[in-house]
C-alpha cells in the first residue's frame, strides 16, 4: 500500500497517496450564527433619516462570500431590530427594505417590526407611499 499523507490548509485538506494527489473540500454548513436575536456588532454606518445601519461580521468562506448580517439602531443608539439581516436599505417615508436569509424580503417601519411581510423575491423603495413588489413566481403585486 503506499503512504498517505493529509495535509490540511484552511478549509481545504490534500491527500497525497502515493504521489497522485486529491483534493477535498472541507466546508462547514454556515458560518453564520443562527442567533437571530444577536445584539453586538461591530460596525456602525451613518445616520439617515434619524437610524444607522449596524453590521454584524462573519468570516468568509473560502470562496470569499459574505456572512455579514445588518440590522438598525437610532440616533441615541437604542437598537431598532436585532443583527439579523442578510441585506437592509435605509429608511425611506418610516419603512426600509430588508431581506432574510431565506431570500425573502420585506419592509419594516421604525420600530422595527415587519410591516410588509418578507415573503417577497424582490421589492422596490417606497416613493409617495407606495412600492412595488414581485412574488417569486414573477407576479408584480
Amino acid at each position: 500500500m503506499g503512504r498517505m499523507i493529509l495535509y490540511i490548509v484552511g478549509a481545504i485538506a490534500l491527500v497525497l497517496i502515493a504521489g497522485v494527489g486529491y483534493v477535498v473540500y472541507l466546508t462547514q454548513k454556515s458560518v453564520v450564527s443562527d442567533n437571530t436575536e444577536e445584539t453586538t456588532f461591530d460596525e456602525t454606518g451613518p445616520l439617515v433619516n434619524g437610524f444607522a445601519i449596524v453590521t454584524k461580521n462573519y468570516p468568509r468562506d473560502l470562496w470569499g462570500n459574505g456572512q455579514d448580517r445588518y440590522g438598525f439602531v437610532d440616533a441615541a443608539s437604542k437598537r431598532i431590530t436585532f443583527v439579523k439581516y442578510r441585506l437592509v436599505e435605509s429608511f425611506s417615508e418610516g419603512r426600509a427594505y430588508v431581506r432574510n436569509s431565506k431570500d425573502g424580503c420585506g419592509f419594516i417601519d421604525t420600530t422595527g417590526h415587519e410591516v410588509i411581510p418578507l415573503i417577497y423575491a424582490n421589492a422596490g423603495r417606497f416613493v409617495g407611499g407606495v412600492t412595488i413588489a414581485e412574488k417569486s413566481d414573477g407576479e408584480q403585486l
